[in-house]
């Protein structure tokens, strides 16, 4: 064996295991904008279906769903995305408060 094929980590049993680096943003801010993005449309959805039956009857939806059940899930979806991106925000602020007070 000569030192070239020792060296190289794209030859023999060991590429196999190798990890594969992943872009950095999909680390730090990919799944708290996901997260923040989910919670705006849900609070879209919230405010457009409020505006549609404004001033109507109540809709009848299968299932016996209300319009009330529909905001009601809307908003706890909203509200769970964003305790998400809220906790790991007040994580990294930890971090940083333990970093500056060294």
């Amino acid at each position: 064996m000569s030192a070239e094929t020792d060296s190289c980590p794209t030859q023999g049993p060991a590429a196999h295991h190798r990890m594969i680096p992943r872009p950095r943003i999909v680390d730090t801010w990919f799944y708290k904008v996901l997260a923040m993005m989910f919670s705006l449309m849900c609070f879209t959805g919230i405010v457009a279906s409020l505006m549609v039956y404004d001033n109507n009857p109540a809709p009848g939806f299968f299932y016996g769903l209300t319009l009330n059940g529909i905001i009601s899930l809307l908003a706890a979806a909203s509200k769970s995305s964003l305790i998400f991106v809220i906790a790991e925000f007040i994580g990294q602020l930890k971090w940083l408060w333990f970093y500056e007070s060294d």
